[in-house]
């Protein structure tokens, strides 16, 4: 029972507090984005995993751990449990690593309902989204994430891909739906250049997602308000943003091409 009992522990902890954590903080304040807790980014980011393994299954020669990668997926913001006092995760521009750290032992404590079989696993599967970052975490972890950063460095790379894409999905629709330019521009100033270069190592992104398309709308984008601060980018339906619906359109239906 110990296993089912830690499990019926950690699942009931996870829920209730990663609703609490609230995304996005600073564009729900300010052009009223549509909420999303870390719980449902949790969930939209499974959407996002399904389709770009299906894309580098028929496109990458590489093999790769499918499995893996929806398991980094699903367990990568568990520490963020940490944030639920507070109510909001740590904004991008914010984060360090001693506040990585800090989710990093938050998940390691919540392990500690399990038995100790399944904790090592769990956090090496955790410790995925760390292992390609410069700087990565040191001490009891540094042989997990050298391990991750030779053994499994392409499924590391399409979690890079997923959670950066995941963020540009939402403001993609935000600007679809709502109009706000704002964070649309905030994101791609921050990712877009990342998920390029990512193209070139990820043929089912370039190809399906990442298309040729979407990168020269992307940089007509920023170029359109490169000399712009991002305070002064519109947030709300005007003519502005008619004006970037309008000359920046694309048609997602199809799958582009290759870069």
């Amino acid at each position: 029972m110990q296993t089912l009992d830690g499990l019926a522990q950690l699942q009931a902890t996870v829920e209730k507090e990663l609703a609490k954590v609230q995304r996005w903080g600073q564009f729900q304040d300010s052009s009223g984005s549509r909420p999303q807790t870390t719980l449902g980014h949790t969930a939209s980011l499974q959407l996002v995993a399904v389709a770009l393994v299906l894309a580098e299954q028929r496109w990458n020669p590489m093999p790769f751990d499918a499995g893996f990668v929806h398991q980094m997926v699903a367990l990568h913001d568990m520490g963020e449990v940490v944030r639920a006092d507070a109510g909001r995760d740590v904004l991008a521009p914010d984060k360090t690593w001693e506040k990585d750290w800090r989710e990093v032992q938050a998940f390691k404590q919540l392990c500690l309902t399990l038995p100790e079989i399944q904790r090592t696993p769990l956090l090496f599967r955790y410790l995925g989204q760390f292992a390609l970052q410069p700087n990565a975490l040191g001490g009891n972890e540094s042989e997990l994430l050298a391990l991750l950063a030779t053994e499994k460095r392409l499924e590391c790379l399409l979690f890079q891909v997923i959670e950066k894409l995941d963020y540009l999905l939402y403001a993609l629709y935000e600007f679809r739906t709502r109009g706000n330019l704002r964070i649309l521009v905030h994101v791609l100033r921050a990712y877009h250049v990342q998920l390029l270069k990512l193209t070139e190592r990820l043929p089912g992104f370039a190809k399906e997602l990442y298309t040729t398309q979407v990168v020269t709308w992307a940089d007509g984008l920023l170029e359109q308000f490169a000399n712009t601060e991002e305070r002064d980018v519109p947030d709300r339906k005007g003519e502005g943003v008619r004006k970037a619906q309008r000359e920046l359109s694309f048609d997602s239906t199809g799958t582009g091409e290759d870069h």
